[in-house]
């Protein structure tokens, strides 16, 4: 059997076809004693909300670690569940997420002792449980604890066609803490009473209230007490409401230039919720009249769309159809050249696996070639996000300009990079090492 894992920011599911084995499990661990706690339980030890921190370098490590303490209770949990013994695994990531976080990901499932048999993007694979059954154009509107993402997903032939695919590190997290500071502000809380045990206590009531405010449309009062003040704060409709359209008027913006860019006037793609945050009635309200799309009614819990999507995905995976059936994109990856600017080698929303090549040659006299690797839209390389350092070895010191290499990128089904260098004169072919962050 092959498990599909839902590796979330708040939450995390596991499942396999029309199976989930969990209900929704807090992704909140006690990193001291390596175990999975609940989403309430706070202390210098709790960690959460680390996913969007995910990556292979030195500040990364943190989030591994408790992603595999994570991934391990998962598959523990699901065993237990199905009576089977089994490790192997594909897991759900933001479409955001570059090369260096997917290998991160990968990293985190080899430290759990899995055998991690693919990834997928979030909202590909919500469009995957949604579209079964319903061949439609749609677009992901997917919001969850700490990223966003939107994706646009024909299924009206039969195959998952991902068009386009867009995010931000913008999500859950970010209106609790803006939500938190109205009401430091409002109460002129003092640095100095900011403790982060206070803190963290105060994050969760907040949290808590928030959801509350959600399903009741109503105020809610929040206890000061942690700060030394004896009169709850209100929670007002309005002020949540005012605050939601602040914090996320970047998702409406984004999920607007991705239709403008992908989607042709006479198409009318219905739209999907999907995360936790999406279970916020003023928010569906406030993006489905902003983005003037129908609304997908779907009748399960938005916080399970991509569990649901990355179970059948798993089932599909094991009965070899993917490659058939689904088709993802990629982010647009480019090198740094010597003024500055991003030289593009594959382009934004390529469906992958995708190879492709470009020429360059050393600017000085040199044994080693540098280039530096980003992923993004800007046309200044540093703008976008740093992946690595491509490092090709000529073998010997080579004068200016005469070191002519062809530098070979593939992007595989996972988002993965991998890197060849071929010696223009020689034809000689050697893997890159790319030094990650």
């Amino acid at each position: 059997m092959l498990y599909g894992i839902d590796l979330g920011t708040t939450n995390s599911l596991i499942g396999h076809g029309e199976n989930l084995y969990t209900g929704l499990v807090s992704s909140a661990v006690d990193i001291r004693n390596g175990v999975q706690v609940g989403r309430n339980v706070f202390g210098e030890d709790i960690v959460s909300s680390y996913k969007v921190n995910m990556s292979t370098g030195q500040d990364g490590q943190l989030s591994i670690k408790a992603s595999s303490i994570i991934l391990k209770d998962l598959v523990k949990k699901a065993n237990l569940k199905t009576g089977a013994w089994c490790s192997d695994v594909v897991i759900s990531v933001p479409a955001k997420f570059s090369s260096t976080q997917r290998q991160a990901v990968a990293e985190a499932a080899k430290l759990a002792n899995l055998n991690l048999k693919g990834l997928i993007n979030e909202p590909t694979a919500a469009a995957l449980y949604v579209c079964r059954d319903m061949k439609d154009l749609v677009v992901v509107y997917d919001l969850g604890g700490g990223t966003f993402d939107v994706s646009v997903l024909d299924s009206r032939i039969g195959l998952y066609t991902v068009v386009a695919s867009d995010g931000r590190i913008l999500a859950g997290d970010d209106f609790d803490t803006a939500l938190m500071e109205e009401a430091l502000k409002s109460r002129d809380i003092k640095i100095r009473k900011r403790t982060p045990a206070a803190m963290a206590e105060f994050r969760t009531l907040v949290r808590n209230a928030k959801e509350q405010l959600q399903s009741a449309r109503c105020s809610q009062f929040i206890e000061m007490s942690m700060f030394d003040i004896n009169e709850p704060y209100e929670l007002t409709v309005d002020t949540y409401c005012n605050i939601m359209k602040e914090v996320f008027r970047e998702t409406i913006n984004l999920t607007e230039y991705v239709l403008k860019m992908n989607v042709p006037e006479c198409e009318t793609p219905k739209l999907v919720f999907v995360g936790g945050s999406t279970s916020c009635p003023y928010l569906r309200e406030w993006v489905s009249t902003s983005v003037g799309l129908p609304v997908v009614d779907c009748d399960i819990n938005p916080d399970l769309l991509v569990a649901k999507g990355v179970a059948i995905y798993a089932e599909m995976l094991e009965n070899g159809v993917v490659e058939e059936l689904v088709e993802d994109v990629t982010r647009r990856l480019c090198i740094e050249d010597n003024m500055g600017r991003a030289k593009v080698i594959i382009e934004k929303n390529s469906i992958i696996p995708i190879r492709s090549s470009i020429q360059v040659s050393n600017c000085a006299k040199t044994r080693y070639l540098e280039l530096r690797l980003y992923q993004g839209d800007s046309i200044i390389a540093k703008e976008n996000e740093y992946i690595g350092t491509l490092m090709y070895d000529y073998g010997m010191e080579v004068e200016a300009d005469e070191g002519e290499v062809e530098v070979e990128v593939q992007v595989d089904r996972n988002g993965l990079i991998t890197l060849k260098g071929i010696d223009v004169l020689t034809g000689l072919a050697q893997d890159i090492k790319l030094n990650m962050r």
